[in-house]
């Protein structure tokens, strides 16, 4: 089972297409029809794909050290997409979840800086949706 990455917006961002020769970070549109993104109104959503073209990419407890350059760069761009976003004025939120179990409507669990992404000791758990904030305690209403 893969750990599945969305960035959801209420803006459209720019897509980054998977390239099989790089194998880096991507970042590719997501239509409402599928799975549980049914519930979001005049909302984008995206998947946040790592450089093994999946979520796995994103996992850090089991990886090798010679694998871990890779899998913090995937959380590095990542911060930066939403960090733009953000910056933009779009309200974004992220979520992490196991693409198999993607059935339910997502609760938000918490608050996060695009830059709290990219620190070393973060790792997305499945089952977190944060609504990312430009400060601490910054709340945005939601653009749904």
């Amino acid at each position: 089972m893969c750990l599945a990455v969305y960035v959801v917006s209420s803006e459209m961002l720019r897509e980054i297409p998977w390239d099989d020769s790089k194998r880096l970070f991507h970042l590719e549109s997501v239509t409402h029809e599928e799975g549980f993104w049914k519930w979001l109104k005049r909302r984008q959503v995206y998947y946040a794909g790592t450089h093994m073209r999946c979520g796995c990419g994103y996992q850090k407890g089991n990886a090798k050290p010679e694998q871990y350059a890779s899998i913090q760069a995937n959380y590095v761009a990542l911060s930066e997409v939403v960090r733009e976003a953000v910056e933009r004025g779009a309200n974004v939120e992220v979520v992490a979840c196991f693409s198999e179990l993607a059935s339910a409507t997502p609760e938000i669990t918490g608050e996060i800086l695009s830059a709290d992404i990219r620190r070393a000791e973060f790792e997305f758990k499945e089952g977190q949706h944060f609504r990312v904030v430009s400060r601490r305690g910054a709340a945005r209403t939601s653009g749904s």
